[in-house]
């Protein structure tokens, strides 16, 4: 928890970040759009992936056992039909699914300004480690706070540095001792990250192996205990 929670009126800046942040919140059409999207792409790229392998083992068959099952076979209809009605059911549940998640956020960013408050969460650290994505090669924080628990923050920086082929290590981020993270308290939106006292020095960034699903939402608590972040994020046992 934080050492400190203090509720304020929100400043005009503050108030203008979370109307901009209203703008950009998805609409239930919005959401519909993307998701017709996402299917079409999902579909596509498995039935891209049913087709290389379909020429790959058409290929063994053809120079290993003399067999045609490529695309002059009398099957090749077939192997297309039921591989597209094969990917586009995959593709639907995967979207389907994905819309189920989804929550209309805008609701409460209104009843934040509303209410014209916003939080300032104070916080005091005891250490902090670095973790690194493969992809872009962005840092992922992990802070312990005085009480055991621990707080992520991911550094928006260094993911951006990364997907413009620069280096991620460049990132101006510095982690440091104390915090003070300004949040909007009923759409739970931070609007200012403020940190503050002595930097930690993280050494070299861990590599995370998980699926991105599985990591923990930036600028909030990890389940994940302290002591077993390596282990469970990095593939490798604590020290």
């Amino acid at each position: 928890m934080p050492t400190r929670t203090t509720e304020r009126p929100m400043t005009n800046i503050e108030r203008e970040s979370i109307q901009e942040m209203l703008q950009r919140a998805a609409t239930p059409a919005r959401r519909r759009r993307q998701g017709i999207e996402n299917a079409f792409v999902t579909w596509a790229a498995l039935m891209l992936a049913l087709t290389l392998a379909w020429l790959g083992l058409a290929w063994i068959a053809r120079n290993v056992f003399n067999l045609e099952v490529g695309w002059r076979s009398s099957a090749a209809l077939w192997i297309v039909g039921v591989g597209a009605l094969i990917s586009a059911i995959i593709a639907l549940r995967s979207t389907v699914r994905w819309m189920k998640q989804w929550t209309d956020h805008r609701p409460l960013i209104r009843a934040d300004l509303d209410a014209g408050l916003v939080s300032d969460e104070h916080y005091a650290f005891t250490g902090a480690n670095r973790f690194q994505e493969s992809e872009y090669g962005g840092l992922i924080y992990f802070f312990r706070t005085d009480d055991g628990q621990v707080l992520t923050v991911y550094d928006s920086e260094s993911q951006d540095l990364g997907a413009s082929g620069e280096d991620p290590l460049k990132s101006r981020f510095v982690p440091r001792v104390e915090l003070v993270m300004v949040r909007a308290p009923k759409s739970g939106l931070v609007l200012d990250k403020r940190f503050s006292g002595t930097p930690f020095d993280t050494g070299n960034p861990v590599e995370i192996v998980v699926n991105p699903r599985d990591w923990p939402e930036s600028e909030q608590y990890c389940m994940i205990p302290w002591d077993d972040l390596e282990s469970r994020l990095g593939g490798t046992q604590s020290s």
